[in-house]
């Protein structure tokens, strides 16, 4: 299967149900980005951002941005937000973040479809470089932490996290 079909797949499954719900895979895209606006990663995340100095209109790439719960929410914020994703689908991919885009209105949201190992940007070009659930999908890690590294500026910020949802300690 691929990606898409297995998101599709597994949320017709109770079993799977905490597993959707925790990675914002829900069908609705809109409810999924409300739902992550209001969680506390989401707000930590923010919290973050205001510690190290980044604010409203900061230059932000969402690197493997899947379903745009985050890009979305950055350009809802404020920021000038890249949602770099690989994926097409309309599910968990760049599709799903067109559809939001349009859906909401985000002029400050640019769509890439790229690979973090193939980043299409100059050197030094972003504030924060932002990977949520990403960096199990390298091909090649160290190639991707390279390509992180060339487009942040000098003091940039990379910010990875949530690799992975666990349910236990």
């Amino acid at each position: 299967m691929t990606w898409e079909e297995t998101i599709k797949f597994i949320r017709n499954k109770p079993e799977w149900e905490y597993l959707v719900s925790g990675c914002y895979y829900d069908e609705d895209l809109e409810k999924n980005v409300k739902r992550f606006r209001k969680s506390d990663e989401y707000r930590e995340t923010l919290r973050f951002f205001k510690r190290y100095g980044v604010k409203n209109g900061s230059k932000i790439i969402d690197v493997g941005a899947g379903n745009g719960i985050a890009a979305v929410s950055f350009a809802l914020d404020g920021f000038d937000v890249v949602a770099l994703e690989p994926d097409p689908s309309d599910t968990i991919g760049n599709g799903a973040i067109a559809i939001l885009k349009d859906k909401l209105n985000l002029a400050n949201l640019k769509i890439i479809t790229a690979w973090g190992e193939t980043i299409p940007f100059p050197e030094e070009s972003f504030d924060l470089v932002y990977a949520r659930q990403t960096m199990h999908h390298a091909h090649n890690l160290n190639l991707f932490i390279k390509e992180v590294a060339r487009i942040l500026k000098h003091e940039g910020i990379f910010f990875a996290n949530r690799d992975h949802v666990v349910n236990n300690q």
